[in-house]
């Protein structure tokens, strides 16, 4: 008898990956299988033909090769962030098995598997004296994060998450286990560093770590009343603020829901978020401005090491149904700030919890770092917003903010911060034919497929 027939709503043709596997083959009619086929973001409905763990490289072989002979496509989803495909036809690849982790603080380098968070790699970077291009968020694997372009706290004196990539190991449709970097393959190292999410089956990268003794950050809170202001400074800082310092700032307003604490239901404020690659002493003039910004609530502003990092946004762990955007604007000029504020307090825009900014400039600006599809941006800030509901309730406010930003949109963003399933928001036309270039030449018969398509 097939082990298919014993599990009559898997797909015969994985006959051979059901043999293999056993139970890290998962499919329609397996109790855990609306667990295994979740995607981080909760109303993303995904439906593979089977997801699948393998134990390693020569299992992630065995899954190419039967797709192959199925005419399947892959996708690999180590966390479930950013997906938003329904999979039809495609074998789900999570690389839980890919789990190393090496720091080598007198090289300033970091190995570790493509299963990995953030939160792992901040733990292993304790007492070194070294500091990785982790974004806001503890939860988020440097994998995804890094193939799609990666905007970090440290990214105005880094540069782009993705240009402190050094190499990736990528497991390609043809079975090859390669070294991508600069030596290697130099043109596939440049795709790879912001739109490298299905070119293979990533197995290992390595990064370039900075030296950093000194951090300093945390969270000022201040009333609702105080938003505009905010938006004054952070137009000022835009231009005068030292690439040391980052600054998020988020206009606030909670839902009255019974999962919230008490005090934050049906709450408005707004929160700035800092982070300074220094001592307490340069920061704290630059942190006074902030301070000054409004009526101060709370704060919890201090010294702290790279593995607390993900503790100044205080994201959420766990899946949610939020949704959102990001895009990099031209300017936060008063007109455009007010058109903004006065958007999201409409009652229209209900569904929107979060007006958000983030500060740009430094060495995104200059390009730093290696070679990478993200290239210089040149915008100052990028605004965004996160809404809860279904899409008759936040979709209305997402398209009368874009209309408010009206010329300061530039149109593009970080891939990570991208709702549309396509580079095209990320890239322009000739370095998307270039990425392109690299996909046919890695995956010919494109065999994997990713939350974004190449254009």
């Amino acid at each position: 008898m097939s082990i298919i027939d014993e599990r009559p709503g898997l797909d015969r043709r994985l006959d051979p990956l059901a043999r293999a596997l056993g139970a890290r083959l998962i499919g329609p009619g397996d109790p855990t299988w609306d667990a295994a086929r979740a995607a981080w973001h909760l109303g993303a409905d995904q439906h593979p033909l089977a997801v699948v763990v393998p134990d390693g490289v020569e299992e992630a072989r065995l899954v190419l090769e039967v797709a192959r002979d199925a005419g399947a496509r892959v996708s690999v989803q180590p966390s479930g962030h950013g997906a938003g495909a329904s999979l039809e036809g495609t074998i789900l690849v999570r690389p839980s098995a890919f789990d190393e982790l090496a720091v080598d603080a007198d090289a300033g380098t970091l190995r570790l598997g493509s299963a990995l968070r953030w939160q792992d790699a901040l733990a292993a970077l304790a007492g070194t004296g070294r500091i990785a291009p982790a974004g806001s968020s503890g939860v988020v694997t440097p994998a995804g994060y890094l193939l799609n372009g990666g905007h970090s706290w440290f990214s105005r004196t880094l540069g782009a998450g993705a240009r402190s990539l050094r190499a990736v190991e990528l497991l390609t449709a043809d079975g090859e286990l390669r070294r991508i970097d600069d030596a290697s393959d130099p043109e596939a190292a440049w795709a790879i560093r912001g739109a490298g999410g299905a070119l293979g089956i990533v197995t290992a990268l390595e990064l370039d770590l900075a030296a950093e003794t000194e951090l300093v950050g945390g969270s000022i809170v201040l009333g609702w009343d105080d938003a505009p202001a905010v938006l004054a400074l952070l137009a000022e800082l835009a231009e005068t603020a030292p690439p040391e310092l980052e600054v998020h700032a988020a206009i606030m307003r909670m839902p009255d829901a019974p999962m919230l604490p008490p005090e934050l239901r049906g709450a408005r404020f707004v929160e700035l978020q800092s982070v300074y690659r220094g001592s307490a002493e340069a920061a704290e003039p630059w942190f006074a401005r902030l301070r000054a910004a409004g009526t101060v609530q709370r704060e919890s502003l201090r010294p702290f090491g790279i593995e607390a990092l993900a503790s100044i946004a205080a994201e959420p762990s766990d899946p949610s149904p939020g949704d959102g955007f990001g895009t990099f604007a031209r300017d936060l000029s008063p007109a455009t700030a007010a058109r903004l504020f006065g958007v999201f307090d409409d009652p229209a825009s209900a569904g929107l919890v979060a007006l958000t900014f983030r500060l740009l400039g430094g060495a995104l600006a200059s390009g730093d770092g290696l070679p990478s599809i993200v290239g210089a941006v040149e915008e100052p800030v990028i605004v965004g917003t996160l809404g809860f509901g279904p899409p008759d309730l936040v979709e209305p406010g997402f398209a009368a903010l874009r209309a408010a930003l009206g010329d300061a949109d530039s149109g593009r963003a970080f891939a990570t911060f991208l709702r549309e399933p396509s580079y095209a928001g990320a890239y322009d036309a000739e370095s998307l034919a270039r990425a392109r270039a690299v996909k046919a030449s890695l995956d010919p018969e494109g065999r994997f497929v990713g939350s974004r398509a190449y254009g």
